[in-house]
């Protein structure tokens, strides 16, 4: 499908959503978010709903060779050990003739980059910078790594920096 039609479309409905909330409740504080799993890139594009009574939340799941390691329904079940944040040292092999072979290439490829802190806090602030201009507050309500195959010191040092992240920006997280 057009991506961008579904992006229209979902902020469309969620302001009309909105709208028959504050109808009848004008004191409580709503929570909206974006298309594609509540990113921050669609949460930028979201309509300016006239309304500062609301949280726009995002989930953070970047970046996803590590925090999705060994996830079958992303297709990265075979991949294992990989390092947070990048280290060409520590990268393991790509494992090969996956049904997602494309995806994964581009992920491996990517990653040097993708697991850069200038990489993951750039979304970070771009969401503050869009929250600010609206006057309205900003949450992250997911984010996390998949247990199962990441190092336990790595998990948690990705944990410590995206909190971290979070707090000097004054974004709300809950996880």
């Amino acid at each position: 499908g057009n991506i961008a039609a579904d992006v229209a479309k979902w902020g469309k409905l969620q302001g009309n959503v909105l709208k028959e909330i504050r109808k009848i409740d004008k004191t409580h504080t709503v929570i909206v978010c974006a298309e594609d799993y509540c990113s921050v890139k669609y949460l930028l594009k979201l309509p300016d709903y006239k309304d500062d009574n609301l949280i726009y939340n995002f989930h953070d799941y970047t970046p996803m060779l590590f925090t999705h390691q060994g996830a079958s329904w992303v297709g990265l079940e075979n991949v294992r050990h990989v390092p947070f944040p990048y280290s060409k040292e520590k990268m393991p092999e790509k494992p090969k003739n996956q049904e997602k072979q494309d995806w994964i290439d581009w992920m491996f490829e990517n990653y040097r980059t993708e697991g850069s802190e200038a990489y993951l806090v750039k979304p970070l602030d771009e969401a503050v910078k869009f929250a600010n201009k609206r006057g309205v507050a900003l949450m992250c309500n997911e984010y996390g790594v998949v247990m199962d195959y990441a190092d336990n010191a790595e998990r948690c040092n990705w944990y410590r920096l995206k909190a971290k992240w979070m707090e000097e920006r004054n974004i709300c997280r809950v996880s």
